[in-house]
């Protein structure tokens, strides 16, 4: 990924498994309680098991990119390589992450 200054980060393997952690989590747990509310809302719930699993695993999909992206930017920020030196410290701008429909 290249940020806003041109320059490519590379994050060592530690980080890149963090931030396959963090997402791997996000998804797990997104699909699951997806899953739990649209199979257990009683009457209203949805018998298509199908269609179920297929909802269940968009959801999963895009809360895993967006914690995917948020936690990249965050470790890279960290990197040695990255380094935005303003008055006595570190500046870290702030991260837009949007879901477009």
């Amino acid at each position: 990924m290249t940020p806003s200054n041109g320059r490519l980060v590379l994050l060592d393997l530690p980080a890149r498994q963090k931030v396959n952690s963090i997402s791997s989590t996000a998804e797990t747990a997104t699909a699951s309680v997806t899953g739990q509310v649209i199979r257990g809302i009683g009457w209203v719930s949805l018998n298509n098991e199908a269609l179920a699993k297929l909802i269940e695993t968009a959801a999963g999909v895009v809360v895993r990119k967006g914690a995917e992206k948020v936690a990249w930017c965050i470790e890279a920020c960290k990197a040695d390589d990255v380094k935005e030196f303003s008055g006595g410290g570190w500046q870290i701008s702030r991260i837009q992450v949007s879901v477009l429909e």
